[in-house]
């Protein structure tokens, strides 16, 4: 039973955060976007938006939306 519960803590701790982008949407002017990243931690799902904007056909530049 002790090596079933170390196994367990062991899983949990190096499974660690996954992250995604999850949608790029234009925003009603054209002139920026806005983008959501999605955190899956073990108990629990956060995500963050971001504005954007496009500096080239490569390149954007993006910070951090807040409420």
């Amino acid at each position: 039973m002790k090596n079933v519960i170390v196994i367990a803590l062991a899983s949990l701790a190096l499974s660690g955060c996954a992250s995604n982008f999850t949608s790029i949407e234009e925003s009603k002017d054209g002139a920026s976007f806005y983008l959501t990243e999605v955190w899956y931690g073990p108990f629990n799902v956060t995500g963050t938006l971001y504005e954007c904007d496009a500096e080239s056909k490569t390149k954007m530049t993006c910070s951090e939306k807040s409420d």
